[in-house]
């Protein structure tokens, strides 16, 4: 059954510490295949155990089985949406479609702003939070690859580089959402004596560091809230690091060409 519908159909049985769990989840679905019990519990400030009792209450053993029947649930529902007919698999239809939204927010104009930061920056340092450490890791090795000093460092050790980073470098952080817990580890770290730079990759405008990053790349998101739309946002991100490991390719060629773009 859909797990959505489970929880309106109890919701007259929830407690305070339920409908506290239950709100946080339908304002933002993909919080749950995102996050461990430990870290749910944190963000809708109940204990683990209620977590676990919410689940029960749906009639899953644990979470591991709720988070399960959301993330399966969310991609059925998107394979399952009707295709217009030029595609046999409605889910690349969908990708077409995010990537051509991509394509118009992400002119070449931007990338090749987005580039020049990057370019005149000493050392980079990439990090990504959860599954969003991927393309940061990829983005770590192309940047390699073109001659530049990069390395990815886990959100977890952001902390760690405090002592070394310098006010030329750059930190490129991924994260879907932007929201606090992705990114407070990097946030505590940045007082002021941490001078480096940063470059917020996301998918969501309205965030509350988007005044607190020197430079930000906002893509669509590939996740509605409603789950009418549930695509893998690290393929976006991919393609973005592509996209811009391209144009940066391209203005480290004319630079050492010493010509005009």
């Amino acid at each position: 059954m859909d797990p959505f519908l489970k929880m309106e159909m109890n919701i007259d049985n929830f407690s305070k510490s339920d409908l506290r769990i239950y709100e946080t989840i339908k304002a933002d679905p993909e919080i749950v295949p995102r996050n461990s019990i430990v870290d749910l519990a944190k963000i809708c400030k109940v204990s683990q155990p209620s977590i676990t009792r919410f689940c029960q209450k749906l009639g899953f053993d644990k979470y591991a089985d709720f988070k399960f029947a959301i993330y399966s649930y969310a991609k059925i529902k998107t394979s399952e949406k009707e295709s217009s007919g030029n595609f046999n698999l409605p889910a690349i239809e969908n990708y077409i479609s995010l990537l051509k939204d991509l394509d118009h927010i992400m002119t070449k104009e931007r990338l090749f702003e987005l580039a020049r930061c990057i370019f005149k920056s000493k050392h980079i340092f990439t990090t990504g939070v959860g599954q969003s450490f991927l393309p940061a890791r990829l983005f770590e090795i192309n940047l390699r690859k073109l001659g530049l000093y990069s390395s990815s460092v886990s959100y977890t050790e952001i902390s760690d580089i405090k002592e070394i980073v310098q006010k030329d470098d750059l930190i490129i952080a991924f994260s879907v959402r932007a929201s606090k817990g992705a990114l407070e580890a990097l946030y505590d770290s940045l007082d002021n004596e941490f001078k480096a730079k940063v470059l917020l990759i996301t998918m969501t405008q309205a965030n509350k560091y988007k005044n607190k990053v020197d430079y930000m790349a906002v893509l669509p998101p590939a996740v509605r809230n409603d789950y009418s739309l549930r695509l893998e946002s690290q393929v976006e991100f991919f393609v973005f690091v592509d996209l811009l490991t391209s144009h940066l390719a391209l203005l480290i060629d004319k630079e050492k060409h010493d010509t005009t773009l």
